[in-house]
């Protein structure tokens, strides 16, 4: 198994050192360091650079503050413990019993509806205070999170995807970052 090293032009105008058995393979702008001389020729599977200096980072288009320190993550907005020393997670407010349903003698399963007919697309602020309305609305609804790393440290949650019987809601998280907590 070998690695590959991505870089760009010097910036202090010198050269580059490779390793002594790296093989030095120039695509477009940028040079790939290929230590595996198997992965290099004309029968090899193209390779896409880790890295990709054209690709705009989201927290600079969005402007996000990330904290890229190597600590261990503390959110910022669970509470804490009585002693302060640890946060308290917001499903142990709640019992088992919150989540049973009492009348589940007499349900009959619903089919989902087509997605076509019921996807919509959170990326304004007013479109995010009617998901949230929505959700008020409903009983019950799923939320499934995607996380994105990507030249950052800790990441970022860039996506959330919400479900309730009748819609289904993708938001974009790293536009509408910091509307998100008063909203929902």
């Amino acid at each position: 198994m070998g690695f590959s090293w991505c870089v760009g032009g010097s910036r202090n105008g010198g050269s580059r050192r490779w390793g002594q058995d790296a093989t030095v393979v120039r695509q477009s702008n940028v040079a790939l360091a290929v230590k595996d001389k198997k992965t290099v020729g004309s029968a090899a599977r193209p390779r896409v650079p880790f890295h990709i200096p054209t690709i705009a980072r989201p927290q600079d288009e969005y402007h996000i503050l990330v904290n890229n320190t190597n600590e261990p993550f503390e959110h910022v907005w669970l509470q804490k413990d009585d002693d302060g020393s640890r946060f308290i997670h917001p499903l142990k407010k709640l019992s088992v019993l919150d989540f049973v349903d009492k009348n589940i003698g007499n349900l009959v399963p619903v089919m989902p509806p087509p997605i076509e007919d019921t996807f919509k697309l959170v990326e304004e602020v007013r479109d995010l205070k009617a998901l949230a309305a929505k959700l008020c609305s409903v009983n019950e609804f799923v939320v499934d999170l995607e996380h994105n790393q990507y030249r950052s440290f800790q990441g970022l949650t860039c996506l959330m995807q919400i479900s309730t019987r009748t819609e289904d809601f993708v938001v974009d998280t790293l536009k509408l970052r910091i509307h998100i907590s008063p909203h929902i």
